[in-house]
């Protein structure tokens, strides 16, 4: 009689941990966020290479960050030929990151010039999407990514050789922690900021155009209650994305928010190098086995194709390496030799370099006097006119109301500003006024509310909502009175307090 089988031991939680981190892998998800990234990065870096000399080189203005943390001298500042061609290195490595010649040692390039130049103007080049894909940068530099889609794999196939194309799975899974924590981080952030969940935060980021143009935001700003709303979603997501965006559906429905969120940054906040910079970033969740899916999805080939093996000595072999640096070298040259050429500062010019003008004792007076104050009108952000209030905010906008309703007043005030003594008038079309309430709004409170009883005192008609500002008029509104079932006068204190 056979002995029966022995059940399976249940792999331990360190197995599965190991698992989740070493278990070889086709680096698909790593190569395509190698390719995309690289392309990504070139925007904001191929933008700012016509200002090099005034952002990272001692001719211009740097503003190294380490000098915020009392540490003047920590790293040197570059000379302008050696900034330009610093930064000229930077664009090769972003592009030889991209098409994946000599990959890692590009990534390592493009990791450190990237975070070291960025480091040296922390007024506009270090950003949030700076330091993420610096980190992405040097985990992909650890990786296997340029050993599929590259020219590194390319050039193995014509030498006869071949490449590893199974390699630890670690680096994709830090870079996904990386992405999740950062979620994480910006979540505890705003749950420290009540501003965000009032929408006030989004509201203004909407309306400025700091980063571009965004219209749609301009619009969207007038929906209140909506904004608040996205706040408390973005919240809940970026709280469970560390914890859920591994496997199944959760994992589809994490990154399709994600795609969602940074696609409507982009049309609200004006932003685009971040929101790309996350999309290619994203492409390290999928697996071979997503490939496969898509290939049969599109009836293609199920699978990714294997590499070739050719005698050796069929080609003849590529110096790869000499030629790589070789074309650094020739790239440094070429980026101090253009930066001498175009010689911004007048450097080489027969009547001597540029020199700053002095503006007029007039303009510097008007520009540095300080006898003018604002203007009420400027320190108003809003006036809205409604009846329903939620999370201290206005959230339906309207003009017309009927007897019996209670018309909410809310006046925005621009931030910072000092204590107001603000009064509310409601006036009719021949300026009487009929309604006036009073209240200080502290310099802590964004906004003051007033209400006023629409009760059958008043005639069916055009009205205005006056506000003022230590006795000024600031802003008004207009709205409409319809007739209908009355509410006695005598009751309007009691209808308020209700």
């Amino acid at each position: 009689m056979n002995a029966p089988a022995p059940s399976p031991v249940p792999a331990s939680w360190w197995d599965k941990v190991e698992q989740f981190f070493f278990a070889p892998e086709r680096p698909v998800g790593v190569a395509l966020v190698r390719i995309t990234i690289g392309l990504v990065l070139l925007i904001p870096t191929l933008h700012r290479v016509f200002r090099v000399r005034e952002f990272y080189s001692s001719d211009g203005a740097p503003s190294p960050i380490w000098n915020n943390y009392g540490q003047p001298g920590f790293l040197p500042i570059p000379n302008a030929p050696m900034a330009a061609g610093l930064y000229a290195l930077l664009i090769l490595s972003l592009v030889t990151t991209s098409i994946g010649w000599r990959t890692r040692m590009s990534l390592a390039l493009a990791a450190v010039l990237t975070a070291y130049l960025g480091m040296l103007d922390v007024i506009s080049t270090i950003t949030k999407y700076t330091v993420v894909s610096t980190h992405v940068l040097a985990l992909l530099a650890m990786s296997d990514c340029g050993n599929l889609w590259s020219v590194d794999a390319w050039l193995a196939r014509r030498r006869g050789t071949s490449l590893r194309i199974d390699g630890p799975a670690w680096p994709r899974r830090l870079i996904q922690i990386l992405i999740g924590v950062v979620y994480l981080g910006a979540t505890m952030t705003k749950i420290h900021t009540p501003a965000f969940f009032t929408g006030d935060q989004l509201r203004y980021w909407m309306l400025t155009n700091v980063n571009s143009a965004n219209p749609t935001g301009e619009f969207l700003s007038q929906f209140p209650g909506m904004i608040i709303g996205m706040a408390y979603v973005t919240v809940m997501w970026e709280v469970l994305f560390l914890f859920v965006a591994w496997r199944g559906w959760p994992r589809l429905i994490m990154l399709s928010t994600g795609l969602i969120f940074h696609f409507l940054t982009m049309l609200t906040l004006g932003l685009f190098v971040f929101p790309f910079l996350y999309f290619a970033v994203y492409l390290a969740w999928l697996e071979q086995g997503d490939l496969t899916w898509w290939r049969q999805t599109l009836r293609k080939s199920p699978s990714l194709p294997e590499p070739v093996m050719l005698q050796p000595g069929v080609t003849r072999k590529f110096p790869s390496g000499p030629a790589w640096a070789g074309v650094v070298g020739a790239v440094f040259l070429l980026g101090v030799g253009i930066d001498r050429a175009s010689d911004p500062f007048g450097d080489h010019r027969a009547e001597g370099r540029h020199v700053l003008q002095p503006i007029s004792e007039e303009r510097v007076a008007q520009l540095l006097r300080n006898d003018e104050d604002v203007h009420v009108t400027d320190k108003v952000f809003a006036l809205d006119v409604g009846s329903v209030r939620f999370n201290d905010n206005l959230v339906d906008r309207r003009q017309t109301f009927a007897y019996g309703e209670t018309v909410l007043i809310q006046c925005s005030l621009q931030p910072p500003h000092e204590d107001m003594y603000v009064e509310v008038y409601l006036r009719d079309a021949a300026g009487q006024v009929h309604r006036r309430l009073w209240q200080v709004v502290s310099r802590e409170n964004l906004r003051g509310h007033f209400w006023f009883l629409m009760d059958d005192s008043l005639a069916p008609g055009d009205y205005s909502i006056v506000m003022r500002i230590d006795g000024k008029d600031a802003a008004q509104r207009s709205l409409q009175l319809e007739g209908g079932s009355g509410v006695a006068q005598v009751g309007y204190e009691e209808a308020v307090e209700k």
